[in-house]
């Protein structure tokens, strides 16, 4: 994943406050996307650029967090994270 593609952010708010969260999204120009929801409290995810990614840093009020996925991998026993 080069700084071109598109990141998969989750972005962190306090429960009960992701309806503003998405307010806010939309006022940027942004919108969650409801298909990876996972229907966890306070917790959004969408795709966006770093350009998009910088403006969501700079101007969400609502997000305490913006967490980007830089890779996935399995690991079925704790000793396998060591090697990955």
């Amino acid at each position: 994943m080069g700084l071109t593609s598109p990141f998969s952010i989750a972005i962190v708010c306090t429960q009960g406050l992701e309806f503003t969260t998405r307010l806010e999204l939309e006022a940027l120009g942004l919108a969650a996307d409801p298909a990876k929801e996972k229907n966890e409290p306070g917790l959004l995810t969408l795709s966006a650029d770093h350009e998009k990614l910088y403006m969501m840093n700079y101007r969400l009020r609502t997000a305490s967090r913006l967490l980007v996925r830089l890779g996935e991998f399995n690991a079925a026993a704790f000793s396998e994270l060591r090697n990955k």
